[in-house]
């Protein structure tokens, strides 16, 4: 390495940690959010965040340079640390403003869930994901803290474990320490939007991946196998208790891999290698038959497991279901979207995505020519393009196919995007290291153009806002007090609401299989425009005595993201405070409650 480059490199990881110094300065002075704010990013100054991405994009330069050095230093773990750190800061900002929680569906449930392991000591009886709640249990017993922050500080710190286990991952399986750097650099972008801080069992089982393979190829390849393989099965076997389709999908990286191997020792000519796979074919296919019969025997148990697959039965032998893809496209119509819009918001929200399976899909082409070719390729090599290309499809196949409860999310997609981040750092650091002159340069330039311009895209992806059409999942306190109050107040009738956070509060208040209170009664969504396009008053619309539940989030939402095409407009929210049948019985700033009765 010259000393232009070493020098370089010293400036860009010292100008990252004063960056990161002076923005968690500027973080800490500034004062928490006083109720609901539609956008995190709009809360911090501009220069914060311009302090923020030149933090990141310096550490990823660094990382990059050392990875293409001819003679590595050990200054690119200075840039691994300050990367790492800067995400850290970035994933964690909702306790930086005092949020109380976040009221994204499903992360409020699971507060239930753990509310039921701490009043009665053990999960309840419809908890078939149990172990990421009971690891944040055990970590408030430990340290004294409120569940609620963990479940803000978890996601964060499993993001670094989960990159870091790259790097081990990539040293495993006999990576060049470029290689390694680079996947390192690759795995520092946060590519899964909401999912990468949210409290999501299916993520976290996600983020086990890279340390699992780096342990199943320590089995293979490590000369003190017996610890390893003990550590292996003892995680196989708590794996099923994380996440259902995590555990399936686990299984079939399991029978890739195998596959990758044969079809490996088939274009390479081996014969020999083929025989010797097939005589050791049992002791291969073990992890994945140690998880089909825990999955199997686990989840057997549960109604929700055998839901999915009729599920799924019905979509592929009865046609059943709406596909999440037309329902997206009812969605895009209504909101009057043009194909302009709708690409521009794509590429806002999923750039990133985008250009990382971009650059996979040139990866696999190169892995293509070389089998073609019986160039110099490895099983390894095609294990990463195989999982990218399977689980890409699965996504596809997801978005077309009303079954196994995938939605039109991305979680699906985040597998994909966990094997392009290896296979792009194994491959492309590969062909550019061949280049000389002009054209690695040429290459290097672009490849770094793409890792930086996917990370800046990845920080204003990462919380829902303006900015991607979407509105802030935040919670208040005063939203947590308001349902509080309901609770103990409300009689029997039902509950009309438009965020599920009214109706998934109950689980976090009383755990989810404790009892609830008899007055919980059911919830219905409300109506689009509440009703009013067709009736004079909500309780002609609704026929019957019920609750009307309004968060700021709500108005925010449809009064300033969508206007006019949304499910609600101002003009609805002005029907509700003039309408007679309704009487508002609690208000508190941030949560309003009527009692619809007739008139």
């Amino acid at each position: 390495m010259n000393c232009d480059t070493r020098l370089l490199s010293k400036i860009l990881v010292t100008f990252s940690f004063t960056f990161i110094a002076i923005a968690l300065i500027i973080a800490s002075k500034t004062p928490n959010a006083s109720g609901y704010e539609i956008s995190i990013y709009e809360s911090f100054s501009w220069y914060f965040w311009f302090l923020i991405c030149l933090s990141l994009v310096f550490g990823l330069t660094v990382l990059i340079i050392q990875a293409f050095a001819e003679k590595k230093s050990k200054l690119y773990l200075l840039g691994f640390s300050v990367t790492l750190f800067t995400n850290f800061i970035i994933l964690i900002l909702p306790i930086f403003r005092g949020y109380f929680i976040s009221d994204f569906a499903d992360e409020v449930t699971h507060l239930g869930f753990i509310k039921d392991i701490l009043t009665n000591g053990f999960t309840g009886v419809r908890n078939y994901y149990p172990i990421s709640h009971i690891i944040v249990v055990s970590l408030s017993y430990v340290s004294g803290l409120d569940p609620k922050f963990i479940i803000k500080l978890f996601p964060a710190t499993l993001y670094i474990f989960y990159v870091g286990s790259m790097y081990l991952l990539a040293k495993a399986v006999k990576c060049s320490l470029g290689q390694a750097i680079l996947i390192s650099a690759f795995g520092s972008v946060l590519l899964f939007t909401y999912f990468n801080y949210l409290f999501l069992p299916t993520q976290v089982f996600l983020y086990y991946i890279p340390f699992i393979l780096m342990i199943f190829q320590k089995t293979i390849q490590d000369n003190n196998r017996i610890s390893w393989e003990i550590i292996f099965i003892i995680v196989l076997y708590l794996m099923p208790f994380t996440h259902p389709l995590g555990s399936l999908f686990l299984i079939l990286i399991f029978i890739i891999f195998e596959v990758s191997k044969i079809t490996s020792s088939f274009f390479s000519g081996s014969i020999n290698k083929l025989k010797a796979y097939n005589n050791d074919l049992n002791v291969n296919t073990l992890p994945s038959v140690i998880l089909f019969v825990t999955f199997t025997i686990w989840f057997s148990y549960f109604v929700v497991f055998r839901t999915t697959i009729r599920e799924a039965y019905e979509w592929f032998v009865c046609g059943h279901g709406t596909p999440p893809v037309e329902s997206l496209g009812e969605q895009l119509q209504r909101a009057n979207f043009g194909v302009y819009d709708f690409i521009e918001l794509v590429l806002r929200t999923f750039g990133h995505d985008f250009i990382f399976a971009s650059l996979s899909v040139i990866c696999i082409l190169l892995i293509i020519r070389d089998v073609l070719s019986k160039k110099n390729f490895n099983h390894w090599e095609l294990f990463l393009s195989m999982s990218f290309m399977f689980f890409t499809a699965f996504y596809v196949l997801s978005l077309i196919g009303a079954f196994i409860s995938t939605g039109s999310s991305i979680r699906v997609f985040c597998w994909a995007l966990t094997f392009s981040t290896i296979l792009n750092g194994t491959i492309l650091h590969k062909e550019i290291c061949k280049m000389n002159g002009n054209k690695f340069r040429l290459c290097l330039s672009i490849l770094c153009v793409c890792i930086l311009l996917s990370s800046v895209i990845g920080i204003f992806s990462l919380y829902p806002s303006p900015y991607t059409k979407q509105a802030n999942y935040q919670v208040t306190r005063m939203d947590w007090n308001g349902m509080n109050w309901y609770y103990g107040y409300k009689n029997p009738d039902k509950t009309i609401y438009v965020n599920q956070f009214p109706w998934r509060a109950s689980h976090a208040i009383f755990g989810f299989d404790n009892q609830k209170p008899d007055n919980l009664g059911s919830f219905d969504l409300v109506s689009p425009h509440f009703g009013y396009t067709n009736s004079s008053s909500l309780a002609k619309s609704i026929q019957g005595d019920a609750y009307l539940i309004i968060s700021q989030h709500t108005i925010l939402f449809y009064s300033k993201l969508w206007p006019e095409h949304g499910l609600l407009n101002s003009s609805d929210f002005k029907n509700i405070n003039e309408d007679r049948s309704l009487k508002n019985v609690y208000t508190n700033g941030e949560l309003k409650i009527w009692k619809v009765e007739k008139l």
